[in-house]
């Protein structure tokens, strides 16, 4: 199946190079032709110049312009496609860059989430390089980006972990469908701008300048009123003495509202082409027949809120902003505001757009921030077949029921895979050698958590599990910048882990070699009475510990805890690791035979 994903990449790569090669052929040929309609259209008008013939000079001219307009418009559309196929080529490239190095994601890894004090994001990698964001993320937008890491922090509910697992399957049913929609979100990469924060800020309140219903009768009249005396002006003086004052008088009209004009357009602009994209990725969504609830419950709730379409409303916001741009031309702009007051215009052509066209639109880009999140765990289900939708069990008491279940970091060939299950017992207590595997497990247990709270597959064979609150006790740092030992940064930790069992009855807590900064006696005493407080609030989870002592305590509660461990076979002086989770205690350690080793014997 890994072979076939390749193939399948590979091959798009190879279309979407093929048709941009064609695709440039058609922007070149078409680039030659206006030049050519340049070159004999101006020759052709000198011709009948010379003709003095002024309506037959009028229309050659009338012709080039509608033939050279033409082809600016054909060019601009295959040059369009062109880029949306460059994106796409970019996509799969991706898709193959990652399946070598999964540092190579050209998506964000999400290291502005990146908080120590989580209860658990820190230490499981869930943020940052080489995180399970960075394994999992395909948002472009910031949306997107923000979305997909609260469902990363946060576990969702089973309805919700339900129906983004749907939503994920149906995609994933015509998966080129979301690569196309992909290649349209890409431009976001290199313009990381929260476009639903600019255009949220742009609906709060009325333009104030179009609020003057005489300025805006004004301007709806004053282009016509500038055509007629424009055309007068060939008649009389008067006519061309008012035409003049009259452009004077809209000059300084606009200059006099250009600091106002210029408030407004700050709070919309970059985004007038960025709209266009949306657009497109709006209307592909709208066409399609969605079967899953969270789609089309939310769909439903876009077309209840809006009056049209948000595809064509956002398409028409797109088409104002991009004629307002003109004003960034001086001359242009100057012309086009002395004859017919183009700033004021489009900024009443704005407000009517927020009044009439803006509701929904906030409620789109939040699904769309959604669909980017789903199109992440859609990817990571595409790319990896063999990993499992978890069953989420409605069960109030701790249930994870695991077969076959292995680290999302580890390559399918090098991986080894494990069965787990709370079925019997509350805590598990894993000792072991050093390197065998114990802080892999945990982190392989929680990793997988996470993503079946997330709404995406996990990678096992099966998996029955409750929602819980994960907490975790790993990696323990120590902060200069708080003036914190490494010690204080434990006890800070192991008091967060105890406040969140006694306070929350759904807690799962995973636990690595706890109090590593003090000695052995206090560490043992230390980790006795942790876990024993732990049972006293009935807390449920694993602890990893190299203190074979602890595992005592399987004899003192019986039914509530249970030993398992992580061996290794000694052949001759070689350690051979199967990292293979087996009932009881450790009995085999290895830390005399490592540092011996490195030529230390004890």
């Amino acid at each position: 199946m890994e072979f076939q994903r390749e193939e399948f990449y590979q091959a798009n790569c190879a279309k979407a190079n093929g048709k941009i090669k064609e695709l440039t052929t058609k922007v070149n040929r078409l680039a030659l032709f206006r030049l050519g309609v340049i070159l004999l259209g101006g020759f052709a008008l000198f011709q009948v110049i010379q003709s003095q013939e002024v309506i037959l000079t009028l229309g050659v001219f009338i012709l080039i312009i509608i033939l050279f307009s033409w082809l600016v418009y054909l060019q601009s559309k295959v040059r369009k496609v062109k880029i949306h196929t460059e994106n796409y080529l970019k996509v799969n490239e991706n898709e193959l860059q990652i399946r070598q190095d999964r540092s190579k994601n050209m998506y964000s890894a999400g290291s502005r989430y990146i908080n120590d004090k989580h209860p658990y994001s820190s230490d499981l990698d869930i943020f940052g390089e080489l995180s399970l964001y960075q394994l999992v993320n395909r948002s472009a937008t910031v949306g997107g980006n923000k979305k997909l890491a609260e469902w990363l922090s946060t576990p969702a509910n089973k309805e919700d972990i339900e129906a983004r697992q749907a939503f994920a399957k149906e995609l994933g049913s015509d998966y080129d469908f979301w690569q196309q929609i992909q290649a349209n979100m890409l431009f976001n990469l290199d313009k990381p701008l929260d476009y639903q924060a600019q255009l949220s800020h742009f609906l709060s309140e009325p333009i104030s300048v179009a609020q003057s219903s005489v300025l805006k009768a004004y301007v709806k009249v004053t282009y016509y009123i500038f055509i007629a005396l424009f055309v007068g002006s060939f008649f009389s003086s008067l006519a061309l003495a008012a035409l003049i004052v009259l452009g004077v008088f809209n000059f300084f009209l606009s200059l006099f509202y250009a600091r106002r004009v210029n408030l407004v357009v700050a709070k919309v602009e970059r985004i007038g082409k960025a709209l266009s994209s949306f657009s497109d990725v709006f209307e592909s969504i709208e066409q399609r027949k969605w079967k899953n609830k969270m789609a089309v419950d939310m769909l439903r709730n876009i077309e209840e809120q809006s009056n049209e379409a948000v595809s064509v409303s956002i398409r028409n916001l797109s088409s104002i902003l991009n004629r307002l741009d003109a004003r960034l031309n001086m001359f242009v702009g100057a012309f086009l505001n002395i004859t017919q007051l183009w700033d004021l215009k489009h900024i009443a052509a704005l407000e009517e757009w927020r009044q009439g066209q803006s509701a929904g639109i906030p409620e789109a880009f939040e699904f769309l921030s959604d669909f980017e999140a789903i199109g992440s765990l859609t990817t990571l289900h595409f790319n990896n077949p063999h990993w499992a939708f978890p069953t989420i069990n409605e069960s109030q008491r701790h249930v994870i029921d695991a077969r076959g279940i292995a680290h999302p970091f580890i390559k399918d060939t090098d991986v080894v895979a494990n069965d787990y299950s709370f079925e019997d017992h509350s805590l598990a207590l894993i000792t072991g050698s050093n390197m065998a595997g114990k802080s892999t497990f945990l982190r392989t247990l929680g990793m997988n958590a996470v993503l079946a709270y997330t709404g995406a597959p996990v990678k096992a064979q099966s998996m029955d599990i409750s929602v819980m609150h994960i907490v975790t006790y790993m990696r323990i740092r120590d902060s200069v910048n708080e003036s914190t030992s490494t010690f204080k940064a434990e006890l800070n930790r192991i008091k967060q882990v105890l406040e969140e069992v006694e306070q929350h009855k759904n807690v799962c807590f995973l636990l690595d070699e706890l109090l590593r900064g003090t000695n052995s006696v206090d560490k043992y005493l230390g980790s006795k009475a942790i876990i024993e407080k732990l049972i006293s609030y009935q807390g449920v989870g694993l602890v990893a510990t190299h203190d074979l002592k602890l595992a005592e305590l399987a004899e003192a509660y019986p039914g509530y805890v249970r030993n398992f461990h992580f061996d290794i076979q000694v052949k001759g002086e070689d350690m051979l690791f199967d990292y293979r989770l087996k009932d009881g205690a450790c009995t085999i350690f290895n830390a005399s035979m490592l540092l011996k080793k490195i030529g230390i014997t004890i």
